[in-house]
């Protein structure tokens, strides 16, 4: 997630200081890919002239180079003209001369004595270390210059043969090759080849060590074919320009606890000579883990030996990293007065800029993944949008060297001006003190191309033979032999002034505007040479804006240390605090949250989470751990999850434990959804109650032996559950042979009243089919009576905290059980109350049997005789209406004609116990008429 946000952030402006001069492919293919080390010396001179600042030369100098010169096939690149110009400018100045002989003429002699002088002034050492010499100049005109050198790595898992490969190489050093070593100490060559360099390295470090100076030189003489190169490199520390170098380029290092100090001989330096005028400093990144390169180690403890006023033997300093060492050089201000160099010293507040507690530098690039590296550092512009190549912070080495090659066509065209002079002064026969002067110029132009002069003052040289050149031509001696001259002699001093009037000053020109240019990028700036060709490129690094080399990634360092550009990390311990305060912010909000809000806040949680990190990298530059968050969020959502998970599983089982004998299994799961509800307390919830009571038990428990009893109760009971839990009942308790069972809970269903009615019919139903099995077993016939309420009653779980039953109460579980008493009374087998009869009617077939005032209640209630399902028989319909009109002539006190209609219609069916008992009613109340205010309502003495 870091290297996201950072790859995907606006990248920081580059500071206006950085100048990044590459060897890339455009600048190989124009400078051709052999001498490349020549050619870096020159253009790293160029540096000089134009008046760089500090200089980070990120290549490797750890030898001499070759001693072959290529001077005079590179000699353009130092401006100096080669043989084949000279010639050219030969045949061209003696084209017109019948006496021109190239063999014999004194130009050429002269051309001969400049190849041979050029040709012996200075192999690839030489050269490059003049350059340094040249760069670090005296007061202002000083540019600081960071060279790199390398710790190497330890050989790891094959430690044990590499000691057996050094002892041997220490023993002998005159290995001829890799196969004599390992066939020595009976090692295959392959483990002598992986760790060659650390082998040879160590070997010569402790051959120095423990043996003679001589013995180390007759090495380095005998040139070994292994340990030559690495004997001369370990006597080279001990030089006195090396040790100083490394003293100044260092500083005390504090504390060393939890440090690794390396050694000198695991340091690899640059060539002793290229350190007397430069800064030493470690180079190379160590990426992490997962090889993606995001800090820096700005410091390393090395064992360095003592300066020259310093004591004997060796103390442990601080070697900070290039990029550190160059904004130091940068920054310190040179005396602009001083007639000499004065070597810049690293101080110990070098490292003035935030580190974690590894000395590491969180790097801030000034690139993102939008596009390639050179892409977006070419259309860079310090300070404004123009991407005009003038003001670009990128260079090749082949501009440095394009310069060369404009004083090149500068000094050829002088050249050619004192060949062309002298000439034709010769052939006008005038003498002048200006016989000579090209000679002189070349040893000049010489001078120049080594640093023994500065070009200003070659031009100042040239300048002052110029002035000199023209009065001579001005003069009447000249003017009246060129009048009388013939036409060679015309044909040169044509050559003449067309050289010095336009070609001259058109190249001088040309060469002013492009030194301008190039000062103008480069003046005052640190500019960091380094090699990023992709043909055969490993310094390459894997970061969070994508791969980049190592060139490009100082730069980025640079940037972060010049603009100030920190980025502060976030601890472990830091991180480590954040996620366990998420953590319990999230687990009291995942604990008060149900599993679906909960699981659905997650995901908006990790990103509001990933956004608040991300934000704060771009707010207040801080780059934070989100994994950490993210992670312990996530490992907190499922522990809750998980525990309630646990205990809505325990839950689940205790309600199934609760309600498996009373509910139907498809009630009880749904239920068990919501085990919150099973709590002390009840809430007030309309219900429809049912009451059923076998008539008669007693006498059928008297009769029955116990064995037989038990089984037809339970063969009742079980039969009679099962159509309770059918229409979706509750069984609250058994009363012996009596059942209380409710609807409407714990699931609510508005139908309630319905399922109660049905319930009580298919109980009939079911009992019928009963009653012939038990016929069959010579079992007596069960007749049962049932009462329905609907009212509003408390529901809830009553009892102790120990022991409590899901159950109801109230007055409307009363009237039910009243109604099922009350069927003794009318003879009927079940009773519904008003309540519940208006919520039915339309479904079922009723008949209003009586207004009664039960036992307890002062309220009477109008009770009806539940029949049928509907569509009912019309016979049926017929007797209800016949009943009705009867009903309303007794409650209208017409006894009589009551009388009557329910006589006829008991003849039609005599089973019909309710119109025996009005047929009662109407006798008595026609012999003891009742009160004029009687109103109907019969009162129950009995339950």
């Amino acid at each position: 997630l870091q290297d996201i946000w950072m790859a995907n952030r606006e990248p920081p402006d580059l500071h206006p200081d950085i100048v990044l001069i590459l060897d890339d492919d455009e600048a190989a293919a124009q400078l051709g890919q052999t001498n490349a080390r020549h050619r870096r010396a020159r253009a790293l001179r160029q540096l000089g002239r134009l008046h760089a600042r500090t200089v980070i030369f990120d290549f490797v100098l750890a030898d001499a180079g070759s001693d072959v010169t290529f001077y005079q096939d590179e000699a353009l690149y130092d401006g100096l003209p080669t043989r084949e110009l000279v010639r050219d400018i030969l045949r061209r100045t003696y084209a017109h001369d019948d006496f021109f002989d190239t063999e014999t003429d004194p130009a050429s002699e002269r051309e001969r004595k400049r190849e041979s002088r050029l040709s012996r002034l200075y192999d690839e050492d030489t050269l490059q270390h003049r350059a340094f010499e040249i760069l670090a100049g005296v007061g202002k005109d000083s540019t600081g210059v960071v060279l790199p050198c390398y710790f190497r790595r330890s050989p790891g898992s094959d430690d044990r043969a590499v000691k057996i490969l050094v002892e041997e190489l220490v023993e002998n050093p005159y290995h001829v090759d890799t196969q004599s070593l390992a066939n020595a100490c009976k090692l295959p060559r392959r483990t002598v080849n992986d760790h060659f360099e650390h082998i040879v390295v160590e070997a010569a470090h402790r051959y120095v060590l423990t043996s003679d100076r001589k013995s180390a030189l007759d090495v380095v003489a005998a040139n070994a074919p292994l340990m030559a190169d690495a004997v001369r490199k370990e006597l080279d520390k001990t030089k006195r320009v090396l040790t100083e170098a490394l003293n100044r380029s260092s500083f005390a290092f504090g504390s060393i606890e939890g440090d690794h100090v390396s050694k000198l001989h695991e340091l690899e330096l640059p060539r002793w000579r290229f350190a007397e005028h430069t800064m030493l400093a470690f180079a190379g990144v160590d990426a992490e883990r997962d090889v993606v390169l995001r800090n820096l180690k700005t410091t390393r403890a090395v064992d360095l030996p003592g300066g020259a006023d310093g004591p004997p033997g060796t103390t442990t300093r601080g070697l900070v990293h290039q990029t550190v060492a160059a904004v130091q050089l940068h920054k310190h201000q040179p005396d602009p007065d001083a007639s000499a160099v004065v070597p810049f010293q690293l101080r110990d507040d070098a490292l003035d800029f935030p580190l974690d507690q590894h000395h590491d530098l969180i790097i801030s690039w000034p690139l993102n993944s939008e596009g390639s590296w050179s892409q977006q550092l070419d259309d860079r512009d310090p300070g404004g949008s123009n991407t005009d190549k003038a003001t670009s912070q990128v260079l090749r080495l082949s501009d440095l060297l394009q310069l060369a090659q404009h004083d090149r066509e500068v000094h050829a065209t002088r050249f050619e001006i004192l060949l062309v002079a002298t000439r034709l002064l010769e052939a006008l026969e005038i003498e002048s003190s200006f016989s000579g002067r090209d000679s002189a110029f070349e040893s000049d132009i010489t001078a120049a191309a080594i640093g023994e002069i500065t070009f200003e003052d070659l031009d100042h040289k040239f300048a002052v033979i110029e002035k000199e050149l023209r009065a001579v031509l001005a003069t009447r001696e000249v003017e009246q032999k060129l009048a009388a001259a013939n036409e060679v002699s015309a044909a040169w001093n044509t050559r003449l002034n067309n050289l010095l009037d336009k070609e001259l000053k058109a190249k001088t020109e040309a060469r002013k505007f492009f030194e301008e240019r190039l000062s103008d990028q480069v003046a005052g700036k640190l500019c960091l040479v380094g090699d990023v060709r992709t043909g055969g490129l490993a310094d390459v690094h894997n970061t969070p804006v994508g791969p980049l080399p190592g060139i490009i990634i100082n730069a980025a360092l640079v940037n972060t240390m010049l603009t100030g550009d920190f980025l502060q990390g976030q601890s472990l311990f830091q991180a480590t605090m954040v996620t366990i305060a998420l953590m319990l912010i999230t687990a009291v909000l995942f604990s008060r949250l149900a599993v679906v809000p909960a699981t659905a806040s997650v995901v908006p949680l990790l990103l509001v989470i990933a956004w608040v990190h991300h934000g704060l990298l771009t707010w207040i530059d801080t780059i934070t751990q989100p994994v950490m968050p993210l992670v312990g969020v996530v490992t907190c959502f499922s522990a809750v999850t998980i525990r309630k998970w646990w205990l809505d599983n325990l839950a689940r089982r205790r309600v199934r434990r609760a309600f498996e004998f009373y509910l139907h299994p498809a009630v009880v799961e749904r239920v068990a959804e919501q085990p919150d509800q099973l709590q002390l307390g009840g809430a007030a919830t309309e219900l429809s109650i049912l009451f059923s009571d076998i008539r008669g038990f007693t006498t059928i428990a008297e009769r029955l032996p116990d064995g037989e009893l038990t089984t037809l109760l339970n063969e009742y009971l079980t039969a009679m559950t099962e159509v309770v839990f059918e229409n979706n009942g509750t069984v609250d308790k058994y009363i012996g042979d009596a059942i209380m069972a409710f609807y409407g809970a714990p699931i609510e269903d508005a139908a309630h009243p319905l399922q109660a009615c049905r319930t009580a019919i298919q109980m009939s139903q079911r009992l019928e089919r009963l009653r012939e099995q038990w016929q069959q077993r010579g079992l007596p016939a069960v007749r049962i009576g049932i009462g329905i309420n609907t009212d509003t009653v408390r529901l809830g779980n009553f009892g102790s905290d120990l022991r409590f039953d899901y159950t109801i109460i109230g007055d409307g579980v009363n009237l039910a059980a009243r109604l099922e008493g009350a069927n003794k009374q009318y003879g009927s087998e079940s009773l519904i109350s008003e309540t519940t009869w208006e919520q039915v009617r339309d479904e079922l077939v009723t008949r209003e049997l009586d207004l009664i005032q039960v036992k307890g209640r002062q309220q009477p209630t109008r009770v009806f005789e539940l029949l049928a399902e509907r569509p009912a028989a019309d016979e049926l319909v017929e007797h209800i209406l016949r009943f009705e009109k009867a009903l309303a002539m007794y409650r209208d006190q017409q006894f009589g004609k009551a009388l009557d209609e329910f006589t006829a219609l008991g003849e039609t069916d005599e089973s019909d116990q309710p119109i025996r008992m009005y047929i009662d009613r109407c006798r008595s109340l026609i012999e003891t008429p009742p009160s004029k205010n009687w109103d109907g309502v019969y009162v129950m003495t009995s339950k």
